[in-house]
């Protein structure tokens, strides 16, 4: 199946979901990593569902990762991956499911992937985190730093960063890392 399909699928449940009362999914913004002169940003999105017959449970699904600049006062999109385009180029499901850090000069990120280790249309399929250096423009890995012991695994400061730049990661207090998309 592919991921638009999954997406399709998501939002006609979502959609379901909302007419008959049993929950409702919005699109959420979870972590915003800011550059040290403030003028750049990148966020992740993702849709967020809460069912009403369990209100203090969420679930995740990836929807989009953003970096916007500060232009006249204004935040403005520079660029956009959704996770359809992010997807495209994996035979096996993946996602954004969190962001170390920022640099808006090479336009590269550490950002934590969750991939399968099977293809998409697997009916057994397990879930492996890495922190990776991802080129923003192009939307391609440089290079994997690290395959994490388990899916909550920060970033260790004593692994390879962008350059010497510094960067201010929130985390909204809701979310957490992304974990296995929601079965919806």
């Amino acid at each position: 199946m592919k991921v638009h399909t999954y997406l399709r699928i998501a939002s006609i449940c979502s959609a379901l979901s909302l007419l008959v009362g049993c929950g409702q999914t919005t699109l959420q913004t979870v972590e915003v990593v800011t550059s040290t002169n403030g003028t750049d940003r990148l966020i992740k999105k993702d849709w967020e569902t809460v069912r009403r017959s369990r209100p203090n449970e969420k679930s995740y699904d990836a929807h989009s990762l953003v970096w916007q600049r500060l232009k006249n006062g204004s935040w403005a999109d520079q660029l956009t991956i959704t996770q359809d385009e992010f997807q495209k180029a994996s035979p096996y499901r993946r996602w954004i499911s969190a962001i170390h850090s920022f640099d808006p000069e090479s336009a590269r990120a550490i950002l934590k992937i969750a991939e399968g280790d099977a293809p998409m249309n697997s009916s057994a399929v397990t879930y492996i985190y890495s922190w990776r250096e991802w080129d923003l423009r192009n939307n391609t890995e440089i290079k994997t730093i690290r395959v994490c012991a388990d899916p909550f695994e920060p970033f260790s400061s004593q692994t390879e960063q962008i350059g010497d730049r510094t960067t201010k990661s929130t985390l909204s207090p809701e979310a957490a890392p992304s974990a296995a998309p929601s079965e919806r």
